[in-house]
């Protein structure tokens, strides 16, 4: 079930789902989407009937309540099922983003404090609760920073410590965010909160580098006109950069090689938007630095990749060859490198290319852009090491 305002008020969501049990009991998915100046109350009220959801997807949904100096308790757990959680464009995260974990204190009761971030409780002011975290999936996009900050809070019982998969979707936009993302990673483990992470998605925003000059008056802006023109040898590839920066030493903010259970990482490469495929070259190279850091225990790294085929190379005139796109002449060698060293012997990297629904392209184009990666990573080719896929995605 999904609920947003275009398609009925909020208030009659909260009636129906309740007097319901048919219904509410047999929805595992839910989906709150644009709603504002929801209350604690609703929401609880909300999902409270659905006792066998197991995933909840929040976007851009804004909750309001008084601030406060003291903890608001809250009777839980919300959704005792729940396990997977997608936030994105959230806003109420700063009041306390723990109301969507199911606690359970030893009483029998489920009790959730949820504290203002400008007044976190010190380990010996935290109730004395014995806690237990449900979720197991955490999804999160475009959110602000003092969401990593509650995460990395020293709580003695982390009402996050079940969560064994961690995806940043939109991308990480600022080492800071990584640095905030990174005390959870290496977060000291306890009897409560065992840091056991299994799997985690992330993608490299172009915002991590500092753009190049993009103007008219710019080098890109040059191939940009001349590539109208006619005039480029690869009009619809963006010029590579003098300089790309060597990242390896930023990315140790991350703290990943002290996910010491880590089996999957996978990292993404998406141009389907005009600034990420601009700024291609830079985002594969601190991608790759990523990848330096990976811990030793890691069995699978999956390379997801959404193209960028524009549709003006389809007009072209008197020419009988695909015309080729930047995931094509991106530098692989360097990936190929990285992840061939010997601490990588048992690693299965996984090269996946989405094609996105209403392309123009066949599936034979795609796989002749993975055959033509292949060609570029000759070590871990040699090592077996590659296995490849085209995922169709809408």
């Amino acid at each position: 079930m999904s609920v947003s305002p275009e398609k009925a008020p909020l208030n009659e969501f909260i009636t129906l789902l309740p007097s319901h049990d048919d219904i509410a009991r047999r929805i595992n998915h839910f989906a709150l989407s644009g709603c504002r100046d929801v209350s604690f109350a609703n929401l609880e009220a909300l999902l409270k009937p659905l006792t066998s959801l197991r995933t909840l997807d929040l976007t851009n949904v804004s909750i309001s309540r008084p601030l406060s100096s003291e903890p608001e308790v809250v009777t839980g757990p919300v959704v005792p099922a729940l396990a997977t959680l997608s936030i994105k464009d959230y806003n109420v995260i700063e009041q306390g983003v723990d109301i969507f974990f199911g606690y359970s204190a030893s009483s029998g009761r489920s009790t959730t404090y949820i504290y203002p971030l400008a007044n976190p409780p010190a380990l010996a002011e935290a109730p004395a609760t014995s806690m237990t975290s449900r979720i197991t999936n955490l999804t999160m996009g475009s959110l602000p920073l003092h969401f990593f900050a509650q995460l990395c809070h020293p709580w003695p019982r982390p009402f996050w410590a079940s969560v064994r998969s961690i995806t940043v979707e939109d991308g990480l936009t600022s080492w800071a965010e990584i640095k905030q993302l990174g005390k959870v990673f290496a977060a000291h483990p306890t009897q409560f909160h065992p840091t056991q992470f299994h799997r985690i998605v992330l993608k490299a925003s172009h915002k991590l580098v500092v753009p190049p000059d993009t103007s008219l008056g710019g080098a890109s802006g040059y191939y940009r006109i001349a590539s109208l023109l006619g005039l480029a040898a690869n009009p619809f590839l963006p010029s590579v950069p003098n300089h790309i920066k060597d990242m390896k030493k930023q990315w140790k903010l991350l703290r990943l090689r002290q996910c010491e259970a880590l089996d999957g990482l996978t990292v993404t490469l998406d141009h389907s938007d005009e600034e990420s495929h601009d700024h291609g070259w830079e985002v594969f190279s601190i991608t790759v630095d990523l990848l330096a850091h990976l811990p030793s225990c890691v069995r699978q790294v999956r390379i997801t990749m959404v193209p960028n085929f524009n549709t003006a190379q389809l007009v072209g005139i008197g020419s009988t060859q695909p015309p080729t796109i930047l995931l094509e002449v991106l530098n692989w060698q360097a990936l190929d490198k990285v992840l061939s060293v010997p601490r990588f012997k048992r690693v299965k990297i996984v090269v996946e290319i989405v094609r996105l629904k209403n392309t123009q392209f066949a599936r034979q184009r795609y796989l002749q852009v993975l055959d033509n990666i292949r060609d570029r990573l000759p070590l871990l080719s040699s090592r077996n090491m590659l296995a490849f896929a085209v995922c169709d995605r809408n």
